[in-house]
């Protein structure tokens, strides 16, 4: 019989994007479009963001003149800019304003149409007013996310851009944009121990005691750019699911990601191998470096040989450890599963002792000559 470990199939991970806002065009109509441009590196899993899977992703922008450097002339507010026959568009067409430098500031988290207020707030202040930060420098105003959660209930790729363009005329190139992965994301590799006759069954994994909220703050030219304020929002233990069975983190009408429906078997090894393996789903959480061995993974396992059920379904534990996640990496955790993770024995067996022969006494016997 080949040797089997099995991942049971994942309920979709939440794909959420963000509001936009609309914004009053100040710039002539007869200068040349502002155009956008992205590159995303590309990723593995079917909700990563990169240059195939991004189909829309939101601007904030402004301008300053040479004359003025401190005031900025807002040009989008949150814009929305989606991904049409191929070509990015936007619906408040702006226009170059020669001699202007332009600051952009783009994020993306996925492509459904609003960020739920719950799951954090974009913001970045463009504002001319005297107690809201007329004269600030202009590469010295931060796009700012605060409250950003990200654990079971909320789960998708989020990645980020800025760019600085001098509009030297009013024809400039479109503005290219290339996004990073502002979160980490995690994955767990099973191994199994058994031999090759069993099936090892694992399900409901997850990575518990995280910081799932903080807030991130990016301003042109700033070395302290990135996360802060990490914390633990709710009282307990928040977690996320690796592997996502339970259906968590999917709201509802959201599209599913069909790249985990199509089977419930992950990997299957032949005979000829030693061990098996499967990979989990990947699960995103805020970069953060640990301090204490306060974080774990948790995960359901069962083990079969054949039709029968050898060990009933049981809920195990990895031992505490303090990681550090840093924004943009991928973390994989490996995790072998044998039977003394079980405490099971092997059925073994040993000779006490052979016993004497009895002593069933002598008897003569004659030949018989007939």
């Amino acid at each position: 019989m080949a040797k089997r470990l099995f991942l049971l199939a994942a309920g979709a991970i939440a794909l959420t994007a963000c509001t936009s806002e609309e914004v009053i065009d100040d710039a002539a109509a007869s200068r040349n479009v502002i155009k956008f441009e992205n590159a995303v590196d590309k990723l593995s899993r079917a909700s990563d963001l990169n240059n195939g899977t991004l189909g829309k992703f939101n601007v904030y922008g402004f301008y300053t003149m040479p004359d003025n450097p401190n005031h900025a002339n807002e040009v989008f507010n949150n814009e929305a800019v989606t991904k049409v026959g191929g070509q990015w568009t936007y619906g408040n067409t702006r226009y170059w304003v020669p001699n202007a430098t332009y600051y952009f500031y783009a994020y993306s988290c996925g492509s459904v149409s609003e960020l739920n207020s719950a799951y954090g707030k974009f913001s970045l202040d463009t504002s001319n007013d005297a107690n809201d930060g007329e004269g600030l420098p202009a590469n010295e105003r931060t796009l700012e996310i605060d409250n950003y959660l990200s654990d079971y209930t909320h789960q998708h790729d989020l990645v980020f851009a800025s760019n600085t363009v001098k509009a030297e005329t009013a024809t400039n190139s479109p503005v290219s944009f290339q996004f990073k992965h502002i979160l980490s994301k995690l994955q767990a590799k099973f191994t199994s121990k058994f031999p090759k006759e069993y099936t090892v069954v694992i399900s409901n994994v997850s990575v518990g005691n995280i910081r799932n909220i903080g807030d991130y703050d990016f301003s042109i030219n700033n070395s302290n750019n990135g996360w802060k304020n990490q914390d633990r929002n709710i009282a307990g233990d928040p977690y996320v699911y690796l592997l996502n069975t339970k259906g968590e983190g999917l709201a509802e009408g959201e599209p599913k990601d069909t790249e985990l429906e199509v089977k419930n078997e992950i990997v299957t090894v032949n005979d000829t191998e030693v061990q098996a393996y499967a990979a989990s789903n990947t699960a995103y959480v805020i970069p953060y470096k640990y301090e204490y061995d306060d974080v774990y993974i948790t995960f359901d396992v069962k083990v079969m040989y054949g039709k029968d059920q050898v060990y009933p379904l049981t809920t195990l534990t990895t031992t505490t450890f303090a990681p550090e996640w840093n924004e943009g990496f991928a973390y994989l955790y490996n995790i072998a599963i044998g039977p003394e993770d079980l405490q099971l024995k092997k059925i073994s067996f040993t000779v006490s002792e052979i016993g004497e022969w009895g002593k069933g006494g002598s008897e003569d016997l004659n030949i018989n000559n007939n």
